[in-house]
């Protein structure tokens, strides 16, 4: 599960769950999404999340170094956190 948590430079209220709104995260197109746009932190979640979903696609592990992946355990739910 992906939450997504922006602050739009067009819309004032913070965005809590919106359908597609880790897409222009992970691909690396913030300025072209309207909700993420302008916004003075994407493109630093961005730098986090792209690379986190190209090693999960490569590898099956999105975990790097400096972002650690914890295997999901229902009892404890572990949750990757990207932070500008």
């Amino acid at each position: 599960m992906i939450r997504t948590r922006v602050k739009s430079a067009r819309r004032r209220l913070p965005v809590k769950v919106d359908h597609g709104t880790d897409l222009p995260l992970i691909f690396r197109n913030t300025e072209t999404f309207p909700l993420t746009a302008g916004s003075p932190t994407s493109g630093r979640v961005s730098d986090c999340m792209s690379p986190a979903f190209a090693a999960f696609a490569k590898t099956g592990d999105p975990g790097a170094p400096d972002l650690p992946w914890q295997t999901y355990n229902p009892a404890s739910k572990p949750t990757m956190v990207f932070r500008p």
